[in-house]
């Protein structure tokens, strides 16, 4: 029999989760120092919640089913629907609202490249701060988060929904600018003449289709506000984040997809690594709060794939460890001294160092290849004369040596030589 997982799922290895909890221990510590409160929002939904936000289309987009009792729900496929409506349900939350979230969602898209069906994305959210200073601090945290772990080529692509739907009206007027965007999105993922097609498509003719992208993919950001009378927080914005040593710069093209998106919005990157695609997007979605029956709250935020940042570090080559210490491997000379393995290891691990015993039988041979293989650090080996002598033999495996410790000096050795 052969045990098979369903297209675009995937096991996660233990060497690729401590990747995972690598990204997740910077996450975390930057959610301390920022203010942002960690939850975990619900992973099913009724069906209802999830199509307020993308309309009833979504369900082939998304796990969609009935369960037992005939009610139609699904998988989330973003953070943003749940932390939303927590918000909004909980009325009496003093603002603003600091969310985040660190989880898997799953989506019935086509498996690509750092994309599968099931995957892991980070997520803050500010609920009632105004728009300028909430985009600030949101991009800001992105790159904090990303020079933290490492990552050098970063940057920030920013625009308003309402620069870009002020542009398609002046060029194309009488046209829903919603398909445009949703169509312009597109245009690093399926090409230039697909998205032409699009937007023709959506009402605006081929003609004016092509007169629309040569302004967007020759920059023209000075011809764009010009057109669309834009008096918006965009330039305040990117001030404010160049003036904090964040690479920040314009990019009309930068809509985002999500018909929600009504203000600013934003992109990050890796300029080294761009064929891996945005590490993180976000911008303001008051439209979504209001859809939600929260009035008008502003909300801003920002999500990024796990998957998709680990691919850029390491195509940067960055290593990336967890925040683990050192870790020591008890391997015993004669079976008689399993007791004293299993209090030494009771010592060690209440003192904050993680200790594992063999739980094999094997000899002692065979438990120096195993701590070998798992990649130990070190390897305490308890032998009867050197117990008696309050000793241990202690072998450094990324050194190649061996020495001897007391016993009570051990934790504290392998803690300052980690």
């Amino acid at each position: 029999m052969k045990l098979k997982l369903p297209r675009g799922i995937r096991d996660i290895d233990p060497d690729l989760y401590e990747k995972f909890t690598a990204v997740y221990d910077e996450f975390r510590e930057l959610c301390r120092l920022y203010g942002y409160r960690l939850m975990e929002p619900a992973t099913i939904e009724m069906f209802e919640t999830l199509a307020l936000k993308s309309g009833p289309d979504i369900e082939r987009e998304i796990y969609a089913f009935e369960d037992k009792a005939g009610r139609k729900l699904g998988l989330r496929f973003d953070l943003t629907v749940g932390l939303t409506r927590y918000v909004v349900s909980n009325p009496q939350l003093p603002k603003p609202v600091k969310l985040a979230a660190f989880s898997v969602q799953w989506r019935y898209d086509e498996p690509q490249y750092g994309r599968y069906r099931s995957f892991y994305a980070w997520d803050i959210e500010v609920y009632g701060g105004e728009e300028e200073p909430s985009i600030v601090e949101c991009v800001e945290f992105c790159d904090d988060l990303f020079g933290r772990l490492g990552l050098r080529g970063r940057v920030f692509r920013l625009s308003d929904r309402r620069l870009v739907e002020g542009l398609i009206r002046s060029i194309v007027p009488g046209v829903d600018p919603m398909p445009v965007m949703r169509a312009i999105d597109k245009l690093g993922k399926v090409g230039r003449d697909e998205v032409v097609r699009l937007i023709a498509d959506a009402g605006a003719g081929e003609e004016r289709a092509e007169e629309l992208l040569d302004v967007i993919e020759k920059g023209g950001f000075d011809e764009a506000v010009e057109a669309s009378g834009y008096e918006g927080p965009l330039f305040r914005v990117l001030d404010r984040l160049r003036a904090l040593g964040v690479p920040a710069e314009a990019d009309i093209s930068i809509v985002r997809g999500l018909d929600y998106y009504d203000g600013v919005v934003f992109e990050g990157y890796s300029s080294r690594m761009p064929e891996v695609g945005a590490l993180c997007g976000g911008g303001t979605y008051t439209r979504l709060v209001r859809v939600f029956g929260g009035g008008d709250m502003t909300a801003c935020g920002v999500a990024g794939g796990v998957e998709r940042l680990i691919i850029a570090l390491e195509g940067e080559g960055v290593p990336l460890a967890g925040r683990e210490g050192p870790r020591v491997y008890i391997a015993v000379a004669d079976r008689a001294l399993m007791d004293r393995a299993f209090e030494l290891a009771r010592e060690l691990r209440r003192r904050g160092v993680a200790a594992a015993v063999d739980l094999t039988g094997r000899r002692l041979s065979g438990q120096l290849e195993y701590a070998s293989k798992c990649g130990f650090d070190y390897v305490v080996i308890l032998g009867r004369r050197e117990l008696e002598e309050g000793r241990v033999a202690l072998r450094d495996m990324r050194a190649y040596r061996q020495l001897e410790v007391r016993v009570e000096e051990l934790a504290d050795y392998v803690r300052g030589r980690a």
